[in-house]
């Protein structure tokens, strides 16, 4: 890839590092051994940007998540070998929204759509490419996930990396809401919920990094049945 880049006359350098699951490369004398990747930095107009020819899921100028392994070192054709910074430049982002109907017996039905960005993005367009079809992964999901039934699915830019990856589906939770003393109780989470802290070590000595930065939303909007009006709890 550099030598196509410098073909048509761009500014392009190789750069080595050490993936993520590799570990961090020595800061003062690092060995050679201890690079196990290489990717290219180019220079467009005044703006340096990292690619990564391994990676088909990412769109342009930003490194995937092995890469994303504080910094790497340049080896340029002449001048000085110098570090280089290893970041992403996009947020890893998922935003859901859902638009249905509860019914009276607890089932939730309606139109749930998912927009991801960044790693999110990249990361579901690989499991969708790992499998034979759209048809099938959705299908081995719907088998997995006792919860939630898809009715039918829709997936839009997945070829088009500079998009966000959507997902349009139709589903039907049972018992998503119980009733307890003439009230339909439920939790508004689809998917996605945090059950679990992430961070269980008693003592943390090193900075926690995620890779990039990450956002995500959750918006709903629900038909109540008749007769029923909304309150949220009080804890």
């Amino acid at each position: 890839m550099v030598n196509a880049l410098r073909y048509a006359q761009l500014e392009a350098i190789p750069v080595i590092l050490s993936t993520r699951d590799n570990g961090y490369a020595g800061l003062y004398s690092p060995a050679i051994s201890e690079f196990n990747h290489v990717i290219a930095q180019v220079k467009l107009g005044e703006e340096y940007y990292l690619l990564d020819a391994t990676s088909p899921y990412e769109p342009f100028g930003n490194i995937p998540l092995k890469c994303v392994n504080y910094q790497g070192r340049s080896i340029p054709l002449t001048g000085e070998s110098d570090w280089v910074k290893l970041e992403s430049k996009l947020p890893s982002s998922q935003s859901n929204f859902f638009f249905g109907e509860l019914m009276e017996n607890g089932t939730l039905k309606g139109k749930w759509v998912t927009s991801r960005n960044g790693y999110l993005a990249s990361r579901m367009r690989e499991r969708l490419q790992g499998s034979n079809s759209e048809e099938e992964y959705y299908e081995k999901w719907d088998e997995e996930n006792n919860r939630i039934k898809i009715n039918s699915f829709k997936v839009s830019n997945r070829d088009s990396l500079d998009k966000p990856l959507a997902e349009e589906f139709e589903i039907e939770i049972e018992n998503f809401a119980s009733l307890q003393n003439e009230q339909l109780a439920f939790n508004p989470y689809i998917e996605s919920k945090t059950t679990k802290n992430p961070f269980n070590l008693t003592e943390r000595n090193y900075p926690i990094d995620f890779g990039s930065m990450i956002q995500e939303e959750s918006y709903m909007e629900i038909k109540l049945p008749k007769g029923y009006t909304y309150a949220p709890r009080q804890n």
